[in-house]
Parts: C-alpha cells; sequence; structure tokens
C-alpha cells in the first residue's frame, strides 16, 4: 500500500511530563505543522494548528471526508469570550454544566469581527464552532501555545475509538509527527451541548 504521506523520521513517543518539561520546543514543532496524537479527560485524539495543511493531513489520518466540523482546544476561558459570543459569566455556566454532564463540547457562535478571519471555514460548515477546554495537564501545552488547536478523535472514521497508543495503525504512525503515552483511556467523548439553547447533541456515554 502506498502512502499518501510518510514522515522523514518515525512518530516519536513522548509522555506528559516530556512534553511539559520541554515545552517551548513542542510549541514551536506545533506551529510548524506537526501532528500530536494526545491524552485528554475522555479519549485520545488528533490534534494541530488550524492550516489548510494540517487539517488535510488529519482528514487523510482518520480517512473521512473533507468539510466535515473539528473541534477546537481553546487557550482558557477569557481566550473564548475575547472570540466567541458568549456571557461575562460563561466561566461559572461551563463550570455548572461541567458538574452536570462531565466533559463538555460547547457550540458557540464566532463575534462578527472574526467570522471571516483566515482558516474560520476549515473549523465548521455551519455558523457553530465546537470548542472545548480539557481538564488535563495537556491543557497547559495549549495555553502556552496561545492559538486554538484543532481536535478529533484518534480513530479511524468507522473504527473504535483509540484506548491506547497501540492501537494506531501502521499507517497512521507512519504519518503522525508525535505520540503522547498516557496508559490506557477507555473513557467516553463528551457531551455536546449548543450554548444558549443548551440543545443536546450527544449525551457522554
Amino acid at each position: 500500500m502506498t502512502l499518501w504521506y510518510v514522515n522523514q523520521v518515525p512518530m516519536k513517543q513522548i509522555n506528559i511530563e516530556t512534553l511539559l518539561e520541554n515545552m517551548t520546543y513542542y510549541v514551536q514543532e506545533a506551529k510548524n505543522g506537526a501532528i500530536f496524537v494526545y491524552p485528554t479527560d475522555t479519549i485520545y485524539g488528533l490534534w494541530g494548528i488550524v492550516t489548510p495543511k494540517v487539517v488535510d493531513r488529519i482528514d487523510k489520518i482518520k480517512q473521512r471526508l473533507p468539510g466535515k466540523h473539528y473541534s477546537i482546544i481553546a487557550p482558557n476561558i477569557t481566550r473564548i469570550q475575547k472570540y466567541m459570543d458568549v456571557s461575562d459569566d460563561f466561566g461559572a455556566e461551563r463550570d455548572a454544566l461541567k458538574a452536570h454532564y462531565g466533559p463538555l463540547t460547547l457550540l458557540l457562535t464566532p463575534k462578527k469581527d472574526i467570522e471571516n478571519t483566515p482558516n474560520r471555514s476549515l473549523l465548521s460548515p455551519s455558523d457553530l464552532i465546537w470548542v472545548r477546554l480539557i481538564d488535563h495537564p495537556i491543557q497547559q501545552f495549549v495555553s502556552a501555545l496561545w492559538q486554538p488547536y484543532i481536535t478529533t478523535s484518534a480513530n479511524i472514521s468507522w473504527l473504535p475509538q483509540i484506548q491506547h497508543l497501540s492501537d494506531l495503525t501502521d499507517d497512521q504512525i507512519a504519518v503522525i509527527d508525535y505520540a503522547i503515552d498516557d496508559g490506557i483511556l477507555d473513557g467516553a467523548g463528551s457531551t455536546i451541548l449548543v450554548y444558549q439553547s443548551w440543545e443536546i447533541i450527544r449525551l457522554s456515554k
């Protein structure tokens, strides 16, 4: 089988401590377009910065059709309030929802002044953007990066979720840059809610 993309060097497997202790290096790798497999408070995900090339690579790693939505991991609550149409009490609202539903993805409306910014269309074909904050030490990396990171589950689209890095296929390993090992993760995906209407799109299992 001919791979659509092969790294010049094999996928590097590291742990969270290595990532956080060498934050400057890995932040720069992310800014250079590296693709990461990473642990969250739910499952293993794929992530990268929001550029056409990165999105195309992740689409191919997941073997999914282009044009679907991607979630973003935001650096912090303040950045969400700056760029999304949310209330001044958004942090407290999120905390209350999380206490009830567990890990959350919220569908938010971007403010008008960023609606047409470069790469906005890569995130979602709709008016809403799927936004997460992760209750996991890995959130420190996104905060240090200080820009949104697109994220999706690490499994190939029609296959079960990745519970351990050993579940990655050989083809995925050949095209992913870094994998961050956090042992076995057997959680479910996050609960997905539309902000303001509070419509439930999916409940965490």
